[in-house]
């Protein structure tokens, strides 16, 4: 089925560089030096939780969880442009979600349920839904989709990434960094040099990114740092990778509203291996 904003057109406002460019202080002494630049931010009028980035023939979009209005809302340079119901069963408290797209052809969309033990699976863009166990247990917070696994990040007493293929196989680590006192909020994967798989990690309660390296076996922690805009994080939310950009997304919320930034990343001992966008595009 081909998904039904394939006719948008190309968000290339929402890619447009600033001049800001911000070197953070790592916070942790024994972690590799991380780069964050601010590209582009916006306020949002409605609820912005988990995020993710679908690729279409006139570029990409991005989708998001808003559990007030229970519905996917679907953003172009910061406002509305479409949304896709969400089931009716989860009202109230979804939180995750993911997809996988090849080009403008949705195969699935997944968005799990806060309180309970199951996420919600789509594969005709919303019109009907199944469920499936969710391996991240009943408090999960965010999914990401790395090109053939979902990731998870499970909150308990120590939070741990969670790996699985919905209905079949997972595998977890433990990711001790964040904190018994903080829970991961908000998972992007993305691609590292080399062939590894990065996963960045939000944190529910403060402006903090923490950075992983998968191998295909095992987690290696590569190092956080801090948002420029932490001092007014009341709650960090979604975190998305665009695969044709090299960009990151993530919605928090201040003492009011909710705010979507746009960024880039730079790891000094690790580098993300990008695509062009013409080179993606060029490929539909």
């Amino acid at each position: 089925m081909k998904f039904f904003i394939i006719a948008l057109a190309c968000v290339a406002s929402a890619f447009a560089m600033q001049e800001s460019f911000l070197q953070l202080t790592d916070p942790n002494p024994d972690t590799k030096d991380i780069v964050i630049e601010i590209v582009d931010e916006w306020t949002l009028p409605e609820k912005a939780l988990d995020l993710t980035v679908m690729q279409t023939t006139s570029g990409p979009v991005v989708l998001g969880i808003d559990n007030g209005d229970d519905v996917i809302r679907i953003w172009e340079d910061g406002q509305t442009s479409q949304s896709i119901t969400l089931p009716p069963a989860s009202e109230g408290h979804s939180w995750g979600l993911a997809c996988s797209n090849t080009g403008d052809t949705v195969s699935e969309i997944i968005v799990n349920d806060f309180d309970s033990f199951s996420f919600y699976q789509s594969d005709d863009v919303g019109v009907t839904w199944g469920t499936q166990d969710d391996p991240g247990g009943k408090y999960s917070r965010g999914f990401s989709f790395d090109g053939t696994h979902y990731w998870t990040v499970i909150n308990g007493y120590t939070d741990e990434l969670c790996r699985f293929q919905p209905g079949g196989s997972s595998e977890t680590w433990s990711i001790p960094e964040i904190g018994a006192t903080q829970q991961g909020s908000g998972v992007a994967t993305f691609p590292l040099e080399g062939g590894n798989t990065g996963i960045a990690v939000g944190v529910f309660d403060m402006g903090m990114f923490f950075f992983y390296s998968w191998d295909g076996s095992e987690i290696s922690y590569i190092g956080s740092v801090e948002s420029p805009y932490s001092s007014s994080v009341m709650v960090s939310l979604g975190l998305a990778y665009c695969d044709a950009t090299g960009h990151f997304f993530w919605t928090y919320g201040p003492t009011s509203g909710y705010r979507m930034v746009e960024f880039t990343v730079s790891l000094s001992t690790q580098s993300l291996a990008t695509t062009s966008w013409g080179a993606i595009k060029n490929s539909f």
